[in-house]
Order: structure tokens, then sequence, then C-alpha cells
């Protein structure tokens, strides 16, 4: 529980309830500059060609439209800890049984095609599709992806693809 208290310590801090998750390093660190631009879109430490500098920012951005908070606290050669805060959300009870709330999933007929270059990624989503009655079509990259389709653009339901759009 967060209250008014410790808000007036943590300016970043909301009153509420929270779940706090905890992701700590043993790494570099980061310096204070580093750490004032960390959620910006684009910003990176990486080399040119070696990172997007997307990730946090998104991640960043997910915690906020959840109703939540980040923080980060890094000291140079002594790692990093950033700490999520997410809002508890307390469901009341319904007084009404819902059966199809606890009806088993069916998977349906439906035919799938799966764009995906990491062959292990590709292996669970079809293990998985094809475990709850899908027919799976699999396509290792995005040419094979264009020439699956095209055979059998019929016959498929739905294209999941593993899309990296800034390489």
């Amino acid at each position: 529980m967060i209250d008014d208290a410790y808000c007036e310590a943590h300016p970043w801090a909301q009153p509420g309830r929270f779940v706090r998750i905890s992701f700590a390093d043993t790494g570099y660190g980061m310096d204070k500059e580093t750490q004032d631009h960390l959620f910006e879109p684009f910003f990176t430490t990486k080399e040119v060609g070696k990172g997007t500098g997307l990730g946090l920012s998104m991640i960043y951005g997910t915690v906020k439209q959840h109703g939540g908070m980040i923080t980060v606290h890094s000291e140079a050669d002594n790692g990093t800890v950033f700490k999520i805060y997410l809002p508890v959300v307390v469901q009341p009870e319904s007084q009404e049984h819902d059966a199809a709330a606890e009806a088993p999933v069916h998977g349906g007929t439906e035919t799938i095609l799966v764009a995906e270059d990491d062959e292990v990624v590709a292996n669970v989503a079809r293990h998985f599709l094809e475990t709850v009655g899908y027919t799976v079509l699999q396509a290792a990259d995005g040419v094979k992806a264009v020439e699956m389709f095209k055979t059998h653009a019929d016959e498929i339901d739905l294209v999941l693809l593993d899309v990296d759009l800034l390489h």
C-alpha cells in the first residue's frame, strides 16, 4: 500500500494498492545523464546498428497505460534495479454463476499461417495452436510466408506475423 506520506517522500509515486515487480542486475550501471533519458523512444547507449532503443520506452508506456509506475535506481559499477508498480484490481464476486466463463475453450477448424523466423517460437506457436484444433501452416521468413499465402489463400483464415519494422 502506497500512502500519502510515501508519496510526499517519493514525488513519482501515487497513492493506492500496487503489486511491485523488481528486476535487478549486477552490471555496469548507468550514470545520471543516461538515466534521465532512459525511457525516451529511440534512446540507446548501443553503437549504431546494435540496437534500436525502443524497449524501455515501450515498457514505460505499457506500465503507464495500466495506471502503473516504474522507477530505476542505478549506480556506476553497481548494477541497476527497475521497480514496476501495477495497481491491484479487485473484482467483486458475481452473485450469478457464469457457466460460459468456466466452459473449456475449444479451438476452431480455421487455418492459421504463422510466419516466424525463430524456430523454437514457431514450433511452440504451432504446437499450441494445433493442440486447440487449428490447422497451422508455418513459414520461416516473409518470402516463404508470401509464397505460402499465394498457394493457400482460400484456406487461410488468419496470418500471425513476426514483424520487425526497424530492420
